[in-house]
């Protein structure tokens, strides 16, 4: 099969066109049934693509649950567009594909939070917030760690889990006084063209003020 068709309303297939004996053919039928595997399936949907349906068949389907990809300007291959898991309604994981790298990152940024939870962290006396040269010291320390757990690491594939990781410690709360340490992560897993971010935070941290 080359592309899929759609009536005007854009909601149906009209007509299902392939090549046969190097021969263009067109075929319609009741039900159209889209099962070429993984990579076929999302291809051929890419490839039928229309003014109505610019980004190809399927990329608004997340409520059916279906994984979808698309091409991005200047990246070569596919990339998940919709990538729907069958976590309940509503989860922050409803759509997230790599779920087992979103959640050892998770694992990494609360770990590494937690360590300076128990620490003291310098605060500046004036505003409350979390000095500058302090934060820094955290996104790194934590960057570093979501780098060994995840893109120093390698999947079965031999493959890196992610494109890029960083962390970043939260520079408006007033942490002198709500004694909460907030901290955000961005994750690109290996084969998204964007990143998935999440944060964590925790309160009763031993904050003190910098002299």
């Amino acid at each position: 099969m080359t592309r899929l068709e759609t009536s005007a309303s854009g909601r149906e297939v009209s007509r299902v066109l392939a090549l046969r004996d190097g021969e263009p053919v067109a075929y319609t039928a009741d039900v159209v049934v889209v099962s070429g595997g993984a990579i076929n399936s999302a291809a051929l949907l890419l490839r039928s693509s229309s003014e109505r349906h610019p980004r190809g068949l399927a990329n608004g389907s997340a409520g059916q649950r279906y994984l979808t990809c698309r091409t991005w300007a200047g990246l070569n291959g596919f990339y998940a567009a919709s990538d729907p898991t069958f976590a309940s309604v509503g989860s922050d994981y409803s759509l997230v594909v790599r779920l087992r790298v979103v959640n050892r990152g998770a694992k990494v940024l609360r770990n590494g939070l937690l360590r300076y939870v128990d620490d003291t962290i310098l605060a500046d006396s004036t505003t409350g917030k979390i000095l500058e040269t302090e934060a820094q010291h955290i996104d790194e320390d934590i960057t570093q760690q979501l780098v060994d757990a995840l893109q120093n690491s390698k999947s079965r594939s031999g493959k890196p889990h992610v494109s890029s990781v960083s962390a970043r410690v939260n520079r408006t709360d007033a942490i002198l006084t709500t004694s909460t340490l907030t901290g955000t992560a961005a994750i690109q897993p290996a084969g998204y063209a964007t990143a998935i971010s999440f944060t964590i935070g925790f309160t009763g941290a031993t904050v003190a003020a910098a002299a």
